[in-house]
């Protein structure tokens, strides 16, 4: 008997431990609803993070498409560049060579012109020479004449000694005139003798027709040289006109780079100007950023959250960045709730006094004391509507980044002015409310 009293407080005692680690209806109620909002939470941030993920994929998709293109136009601005600096020497060369040309035929032309003035100059003298030979065996020629008219005339005989005197007197001077003319003519011979060395009369005339016909042939090679001179000139007009104009050209292009080459500085020196204010700019947004990250974290600690959960996500770095803001805020989100759903409870509890201890234990959690809620408003927003409405609104790109003060002045105007999103629909108790869950509670309250 004594044993089986035993055996039975032995049940009793497990069946109580069992009790102690059994779970209600309504923690297993409150445990799913919360397993179903952190299950959507991450369902929503899932479907974010991927819709984000695949619009990047097209971006980077889109800005691969573009970087090739772009490599292609830069490939073919080359091979234009290449082209266009091909022509160029081309260009430079033959321009080179026109002027080495030019310099060639100028220099021909200057020799031309020394040997034509040279020529000009000897055929001048012949010239002159000739024309006093000519001169002068003309009017030897015309003596002659006169003289063979004067001794026909005279050769009729007359009686007059006096006559025949002076006739003899002219016979002798014309004589002697002769032989001095005879005299001056073998002196020319001999010299022209002398100067060719040749004595043969026959062999001389020879070779003056000779040289005659070399001096025509001269004649005509001058003129030949005359004629290529003038077409050399008139070349070399054209060639220098053509200089003219390609320096004219090289003028203008090195105007027009000179212009665009002000332009691009121009532009340049504005877009350092906006570089220099961008990162003014950037510097403030920093500076603006890290105070309220230094504010995020002091809230942090001071409302004394944990982070030991995100521990693990955040790595070394346990301090507020950028990239992990958003799990701070979901942290002081979660212990603002968690300290507003304590006060609520608190100040419902004993709704007409608190006691010294319950103040002491609000001091001792660190809670700030608060004005009641009916002080504020009228009466409590419903919890259960405001967790439906927090748990069927989309996010969308805005809400995974903190908000600046206007964005949240401007959302809260949205709202305010808003007429499908009425806040004094939701300023009702539980027992009001119309949603299911609420009956479902409410029934469960009173059994």
């Amino acid at each position: 008997m004594s044993e089986l009293n035993w055996q039975i407080k032995k049940v009793e005692k497990e069946v109580m431990e069992l009790k102690k680690h059994d779970v209600s209806d309504d923690m297993m109620m409150q445990r799913d609803l919360k397993t179903a909002r952190n299950v959507r939470n991450l369902e929503d941030r899932l479907g974010v993070v991927t819709s984000k993920f695949n619009m990047m994929v097209a971006s980077n998709g889109k800005l691969r498409q573009e970087i090739n293109h772009l490599l292609k136009e830069r490939a073919h601005f080359n091979k234009l560049y290449q082209q266009l600096v091909f022509h160029l020497n081309a260009g430079k060369k033959v321009m080179v060579d026109l002027i080495e040309q030019a310099t060639f035929s100028y220099d021909q032309r200057e020799e031309a012109q020394n040997k034509l003035k040279a020529l000009k100059d000897r055929g001048k003298q012949d010239l002159l020479i000739q024309s006093q030979e000519m001169r002068e065996l003309q009017r030897h020629l015309d003596h002659d004449i006169k003289l063979q008219d004067f001794l026909g005339v005279k050769g009729q005989r007359r009686i007059l000694s006096e006559l025949e005197a002076k006739e003899a007197l002219k016979k002798r001077k014309k004589r002697e005139n002769t032989e001095q003319l005879i005299t001056t003519y073998e002196g020319i011979l001999s010299q022209i003798k002398e100067f060719t060395g040749e004595n043969d009369i026959d062999r001389l005339t020879a070779q003056f027709v000779k040289q005659e016909e070399e001096n025509f042939a001269i004649f005509n090679y001058v003129n030949e040289l005359n004629n290529e001179v003038e077409s050399l000139q008139e070349r070399v007009c054209e060639l220098r006109i053509k200089i003219d104009e390609q320096r004219e050209l090289s003028n203008e292009r090195a105007k027009q780079q000179q212009e665009t080459l002000s332009r691009l500085c121009q532009t340049l020196q504005e877009k350092l100007n906006d570089a220099k204010e961008t990162e003014i700019k950037l510097k403030n947004c920093n500076t603006a950023l890290n105070t309220l990250l230094r504010g995020i974290e002091q809230i942090f600690h001071l409302v004394r959250c944990d982070n030991d959960p995100v521990l693990a996500l955040l790595g070394e770095n346990v301090h507020v960045t950028p990239y992990n803001v958003m799990l701070y805020l979901e942290i002081i989100e979660r212990r603002t709730n968690e300290l507003m759903n304590v006060v609520f409870y608190l100040q419902h509890l004993t709704p007409m006094a608190e006691t010294e201890e319950e103040k002491v234990q609000l001091r001792d959690l660190s809670i700030p004391q608060h004005p009641p809620m009916e002080k504020i408003v009228p009466t409590h927003p419903c919890p259960l509507c405001v967790e439906e409405e927090e748990m069927t609104q989309e996010e969308d790109e805005e809400t995974l980044f903190p908000l600046t003060r206007g964005e949240v002045e401007k959302r809260v105007q949205d709202l305010e002015q808003d007429p499908e999103r009425d806040i004094s629909e939701r300023l009702h108790n539980v027992s009001v409310c119309r949603l299911p869950r609420s009956r479902k509670i409410m029934q469960s309250t009173y059994e």
